[in-house]
């Protein structure tokens, strides 16, 4: 049981930042809506959390 909910968090995990790596604007845009919708039901603490950084420089590594 245990072994499941961790494997599960580190699938969701990888899961989150290979999709922020390999699609930063849209990851920009899902994150940042994300926030909006959890700052409009009153989490902000959770709308602060998924609230995403501003992108500077260019996108490329």
């Amino acid at each position: 049981m245990i072994e499941s909910l961790i494997v599960a968090v580190l699938v969701i995990w990888s899961a989150i930042f290979v999709f922020k790596k390999v699609f930063p604007k849209s990851a920009y845009s899902v994150f940042s809506k994300l926030a909006q919708f959890f700052q409009a039901r009153g989490w902000t603490r959770l709308a602060q959390w998924t609230q995403p950084a501003m992108v500077s420089g260019c996108g490329g590594g």
